[in-house]
């Protein structure tokens, strides 16, 4: 099948100083270049809080008189154009987390549906996505985005490990090794029950939940990025910056 060749260009603005600081650069020059005029405010200005997201990012500085600040952003050359946000959409997670076969696919005007293959859990992506649609101040030609993690056996697997080490139970599984989901569901967990930290269920009502609630509970929010390394960790919610 051929390939469609992406020929969108983009620029990088330093939104404080109101300048263009980089342009006619293709989605992953710009990122990169991004990247690099990060380091260098880090380098000049130390120490810095970077917060970083697929098409900004915010550099601050407390620790100077000043309070030192500057916002980038990357845009396209045409600022409404929506193929060309998607294709940098596209290319800033797979940069972000290059192992989590991350498809990003228009699906009508206006929308878009992300797809990743386990990686990172699912708050991490929309925070890093924040603000993709426009947010309450800016117009964006993406209105609507859609989220969809796809967990493989090992991805599963690790999940079970983690429910299984840190509640001391077994996790019943089929003869070829897949989550016994009926079984799973069968088995009731008392309380709103801890999993390395992360509560499941904070309501009071609540008294029991499945194994198979539980599980599919935590896939959403267990990094799964480093399946070769360690057992997946439940992630907190990360506050969002500006």
């Amino acid at each position: 099948m051929p390939q469609m060749i992406v020929d969108d260009r983009y620029r990088i603005l330093d939104l404080d100083r109101r300048t263009v600081v980089r342009d006619g650069l293709c989605a992953q020059d710009a990122l990169d270049a991004l990247d690099d005029l990060l380091t260098q405010q880090e380098q000049a200005n130390h120490p810095v809080m970077v917060n970083r997201f697929w098409d900004r990012a915010l550099v601050h500085s407390p620790a100077t008189a000043s309070g030192f600040r500057t916002r980038y952003r990357i845009i396209a050359t045409n600022t409404i154009d929506f193929r060309a946000r998607v294709h940098l959409l596209r290319a800033s997670l797979r940069k972000r987390w290059p192992a989590a076969a991350f498809t990003v696919m228009p699906r009508s005007s206006g929308s878009v549906s992300i797809r990743w293959i386990d990686g990172p859990d699912y708050p991490a992506v929309d925070h890093y996505c924040d603000k993709i649609d426009g947010g309450v101040y800016e117009h964006s030609p993406i209105t609507e985005v859609e989220f969809n993690r796809i967990l493989t056996l090992r991805g599963w697997h690790a999940v079970a490990e983690l429910v299984a080490s840190s509640l001391q139970i077994r996790v019943p599984r089929t003869s070829d090794d897949d989550i016994d989901w009926t079984a799973a569901d069968s088995l009731n967990i008392d309380g709103p029950a801890p999993v390395a930290g992360h509560c499941v269920c904070t309501a009071a009502k609540v008294l029991s939940i499945s194994l198979g609630e539980l599980l599919r509970h935590l896939a959403d929010v267990c990094d799964l990025t480093n399946l070769d390394h360690s057992i997946a960790t439940p992630q907190k919610d990360t506050p969002h910056g500006d």
